[in-house]
């Protein structure tokens, strides 16, 4: 019963309504665990695409349409949720121009069943604002970062927390970025030990390992000791 996601990519989006975790981001909190001034809220679900609407009433009356992430995801014919997995995931983006990267990250892990939020605007010319989000950051199960240009922050973030953390290169960068293959080389010599990489822009590869790693920890609770 796991949901379909299918990238898409031909909308415009609408203006992101008020969602639940606006309302956590205006508290301060995530769960209550710890404090989260620069959380991004879930982004609205934009104007499907026009072939949608050739599809049967429903099926298409089981689609939500992520424009920024432009992301297609399926519901279940039965109803059935997604089983929610625990733990939690952050994903963090160096820049507003890594959004779509980051936001098809959260979206997908969500589709999983894994409980994500994001953080944006911390890249490594603004420490600052990584150390005042550090408590969140590490308050989280699995870390994903989003990185362009040099692809410093994957390296910096891991050397800061315990949980697992997961790099994702992006195109974003001017000349010598050379379309992501720096961040690309830079996060897969991270001198920080155990940063798990996945391909250019592969918001959806890291949300699988998550995913992955959040269902594995799952079974191993319910192991008997």
């Amino acid at each position: 019963g796991a949901c379909a996601c299918v990238r898409e990519g031909a909308c415009r989006p609408r203006a992101p309504p008020t969602t639940r975790l606006t309302t956590l981001a205006r508290k301060g909190t995530v769960k209550g665990r710890a404090p989260l001034p620069h959380a991004i809220p879930h982004q609205a679900m934009g104007r499907r695409p026009r072939h949608v609407h050739d599809l049967p009433a429903d099926e298409a009356a089981r689609l939500t349409y992520n424009a920024p992430a432009r992301l297609l995801t399926l519901a279940p014919a039965t109803g059935k949720k997604q089983p929610r997995l625990p733990g939690t995931v952050v994903v963090l983006s160096a820049g507003m121009a890594d959004a779509g990267v980051a936001e098809e990250c959260r979206a997908v892990a969500e589709a999983m069943g894994c409980y994500a939020f994001r953080l944006a605007d911390l890249a490594v010319d603004g420490l600052h604002r990584v150390l005042h989000n550090l408590p969140a950051v590490r308050a989280a199960d699995v870390v994903v970062v989003v990185t362009g240009t040099d692809g410093a922050l994957a390296s910096v973030v891991a050397g800061l927390v315990e949980a697992p953390v997961i790099a994702v290169p992006t195109s974003v960068g001017y000349g010598a970025a050379l379309n992501g293959l720096a961040p690309l080389l830079a996060c897969l010599v991270a001198s920080s030990p155990g940063v798990t990489v996945v391909n250019i822009d592969s918001g959806f590869g890291a949300a699988m390992v998550a995913a992955r790693m959040l269902r594995t920890a799952a079974k191993l609770r319910r192991v008997p000791k």
